[in-house]
């Protein structure tokens, strides 16, 4: 029973840190490597100067 009540206290620290780790909008997006359409890992660093969609999750 003792876990019901920390699980609310874990998740709201969970969201707290995740909350501390966003970019704030219109922030330059952080060196990452993505995937591109074909499964090949596109650098972040390749789409500076240009105007980017990125999509996050499964398009099949």
């Amino acid at each position: 029973i003792s876990a019901l009540f920390t699980l609310p206290v874990c998740a709201q620290q969970r969201r707290d840190q995740f909350a501390k780790n966003l970019p704030a909008v219109g922030a330059p997006l952080p060196n990452v490597e993505i995937f591109d359409d074909r499964g090949q890992v596109l650098p972040t660093e390749e789409l500076k100067g240009n105007y980017t969609v990125l999509v996050f999750g499964c398009m099949t």
